[in-house]
């Protein structure tokens, strides 16, 4: 799909809200009569597809994508530009001239690769710079999805007003020295919604979060960096099933770090591991009902600190592979039993559980830390 200079597409008008769309594979699963090992998925050999419309944001879903082919090209000088939201899917290459202006509340973009920051000359994929890169941030909710990982190169600065979206496998610095990543916006997610799982290798840098509400969603994510720290001045919220895997160490710091009803996630780093809240009052927080949600938190050590982590009726998990697992002042681990509704039928899960593991050290709960597994 081109869209050449001085082209204009606009949405106008108004209507219902559109449902989300699944792309279905271009090449179908393969079963062979008698060899399962000749067995083959269904691929998704790749295309483009751009949506520019006024009848709601949606997401745009594809099966093992193989990144063969699908380029979307927006030249210099075109006007892409809605009310509601546009969309710019490739499964290869999404190329947004500088110049071109992309408009619209809601602005989702796409490939099999998003890089991000001084990118070198020639890469391919989704590669945003300058002006261009400046003009999405004033979109009301940004998200930029890779079919496979999102790369930085030096240092990378986002402020959005609104929310931003990162879907890919893996985040990684890919600068030729270590550069620092800043995010911020009023809530930011985190997820790998479309990706095969990658192990990837960075450059070390800095992963830097800042926000209202921090989302790590579905699917399994590499972070490769060698810190990351994540800072909400509300929650962290951890949602759906994933696997979290940070290079370096990890630090998160919210007035509550919790799960949504049935989430289960695995958060390792190879680093320490902090859980926490850096600020110096905690806050009243709007009321979310959390029950059921699997909290498992791995680091080199475990050091939580005036942290509130919350999982009614679920498990929280801490482990300690070479140092020990500290449970510090303040700190309230909350898994007591919890009200929850089946229909109109009102009901009670009991209380949930908590465990503390240190490989090669101690587990040490300072006195002022409460961990409350009651009833509720």
């Amino acid at each position: 799909v081109r869209v050449e200079a001085g082209s204009v597409v606009r949405a106008v008008g108004n209507g219902a809200d559109a449902a989300n769309l699944a792309i279905a594979p271009s090449m179908p699963v393969f079963i062979h009569p008698w060899d399962s090992s000749q067995n083959a998925p269904a691929e998704d050999h790749g295309g483009a597809f751009m949506r520019v419309s006024n009848l709601g944001d949606i997401t745009v879903s594809r099966t093992n994508v193989q990144s063969r082919g699908g380029d979307m090209i927006v030249e210099a000088g075109a006007i892409v530009e809605a009310t509601d939201a546009v969309l710019l899917d490739s499964t290869r290459n999404t190329i947004v001239g500088n110049g071109a202006t992309v408009k619209a509340g809601a602005i989702t973009a796409a490939a099999g690769l998003v890089s991000l920051g001084a990118v070198p000359e020639g890469a391919e994929g989704l590669v945003f710079t300058g002006a261009t890169l400046d003009g999405l941030t004033q979109a009301d909710k940004l998200t930029l999805k890779s079919y496979s990982t999102i790369d930085f190169y030096g240092d990378v600065a986002l402020d959005l007003t609104g929310a931003v979206t990162l879907d890919g496998a893996a985040f990684v610095d890919r600068g030729a020295a270590p550069g620092t990543v800043n995010i911020s916006a009023k809530t930011i997610e985190l997820r790998n919604s479309d990706a095969a799982t990658i192990d990837a290798t960075g450059s070390g840098g800095q992963f830097l979060l800042s926000g209202e509400n921090i989302v790590i969603g579905e699917g399994d994510i590499d972070f490769a960096f060698s810190r990351t720290a994540m800072s909400a001045t509300q929650r962290v919220i951890f949602d759906g099933l994933g696997e979290n895997r940070f290079d370096g160490s990890l630090g998160l710091s919210a007035v509550e770090i919790t799960g949504t009803s049935g989430a289960g996630h695995e958060v390792a780093a190879a680093g320490t591991l902090t859980l926490g809240y850096d600020g110096t009052v905690k806050s009243p927080l709007p009321t979310f009902a959390s029950s059921g949600a699997l909290l498992d938190f791995t680091g080199s050590e475990v050091v939580m600190r005036n942290a509130t982590i919350r999982a009614g009726s679920g498990t929280v998990r801490a482990t300690a592979t070479q140092g020990d697992v500290s449970v510090g002042l303040d700190t309230l681990i909350d898994v007591r039993g919890s009200d929850v509704s089946f229909f109109e039928v009102a009901g009670f899960l009991p209380g949930g559980s908590v465990q503390l593991t240190s490989v090669t050290g101690d587990v040490v709960v300072t006195s002022g830390a409460t961990i409350d597994i009651s009833g509720g």
